[in-house]
């Protein structure tokens, strides 16, 4: 497959303007990846300026001995600055940060506020979340917090389902682990008798599908699996 990229970029008989194309959807985003986080120096921005040119100029088969400006080969293949690209995606990261609610799940349940940010050593202490967390047993996937053990993250559901538990009928559904794709526990989507009502919404983990937060395994009976019982969530 790399080399197939390679004969295309190389290939004089493709128009600059495609492989311009091919550039912008395959290699930068490839070059950018994970740059709404990098702690950005000028040097590291002339080094993918630098890197950035050389790919160009290769693609269109020159060299900087052919004295071509910088601006008429952007203009032969068509792509901006990597810089500017940089800059906007950085920018989208930044927007996307601030638009969110200030009483996001994630800030509600490690009890942070946007202010703890200033402090960059108090903000590190109160998001580090070793030693708090359940995990997938089989994977070892982040699946909930300590204080809060309802399942936030990293969890698909399955499809909805009738099933008798030990406190009566309910319409379940199934919670997976994205990463492995195992059975970790399941959502109530509906309680039939009234005194469970307040289940509805709320999803379980299993003690026998998750490691608690020093590491340590949980162990029940298969009886209590294949009963279904809601008696021994976490």
């Amino acid at each position: 497959m790399e080399v197939c990229y390679v004969n295309l970029l190389c290939d004089k008989k493709i128009p600059p303007k495609l492989k311009g194309k091919f550039y912008r959807v395959v290699v930068r985003p490839a070059l950018l990846y994970g740059a709404e986080c990098w702690p950005v120096k000028n040097s590291h921005v002339q080094k993918m300026h630098v890197a950035e040119m050389r790919m160009l100029r290769w693609m269109c088969g020159h060299t900087r001995s052919d004295k071509i400006r910088n601006e008429v080969i952007r203009e032969k293949v068509g792509v901006d600055y990597v810089v500017d690209k940089l800059r906007e995606a950085r920018l989208r990261w930044f927007g996307h940060v601030r638009r969110r609610c200030a009483d996001s799940s994630d800030l509600t349940q490690l009890h942070i506020t946007e202010d703890m940010t200033l402090d960059r050593k108090e903000w590190r202490s109160r998001i580090k979340v070793e030693g708090k967390i359940y995990s997938c047993k089989r994977c070892g996937t982040h699946l909930a917090l300590s204080e809060n053990l309802v399942p936030r993250v990293n969890v698909t559901s399955g499809e909805i389902e009738n099933r008798i538990m030990v406190t009566g009928m309910h319409t379940v559904a199934d919670i997976f682990c994205v990463c492995c794709g195992s059975i970790v526990g399941w959502k109530y989507e509906t309680a039939h008798e009234k005194s469970q009502k307040y289940k509805e919404g709320k999803s379980v983990l299993e003690r026998f599908k998750i490691s608690g937060p020093d590491g340590s395994h949980y162990w029940d009976s298969h009886e209590t699996y294949v009963a279904g019982s809601d008696a021994d969530d976490v």
